[in-house]
């Protein structure tokens, strides 16, 4: 069993990982979708459903919000709609290189924040490694 001290420790290591240069849920999952190629608002809104099984659900008015923000950030941009699409009055949006780059240091830090989780968890005496 872990000494108290010890126990501390990672507890605050938990806290660093978790505060560090963290994207916003919300924005997390807006680049995540991305990935899959240009988008519109409501594909967006469909795809981060979806893909979160219902757990991420934005209204209109906050996405596109969120997305003038990721735009100023330089994490989005404006793009041209796909030769497939069936209404070119829509907006569409894709990922730039800075939104692939901060969306990997993002999932990298969830990969840490996890490791250091099951490693409190299994200095507590929880499930073996």
């Amino acid at each position: 069993m872990a000494q108290p001290l010890q126990l501390f420790m990672l507890e605050i290591s938990i806290i660093k990982v978790m505060t560090r240069d963290a994207l916003k849920p919300a924005d997390f999952h807006i680049l995540l979708a991305l990935t899959g190629g240009p988008l519109h608002g409501y594909g967006l809104v469909q795809r981060m459903e979806k893909e979160s099984e219902g757990r991420v659900r934005l209204l209109p008015g906050n996405l596109y919000a969120m997305l003038r923000r990721l735009e100023e950030g330089e994490l989005v941009a404006e793009s041209e709609a796909p030769d497939d699409a069936t209404d070119r009055r829509r907006r569409y949006y894709r990922l730039t290189e800075a939104g692939r780059e901060a969306l990997s240091a993002e999932t990298g830090r969830l990969e840490r924040l996890l490791g250091t989780i099951r490693e409190a968890d299994w200095a507590r005496g929880g499930r073996q490694r």
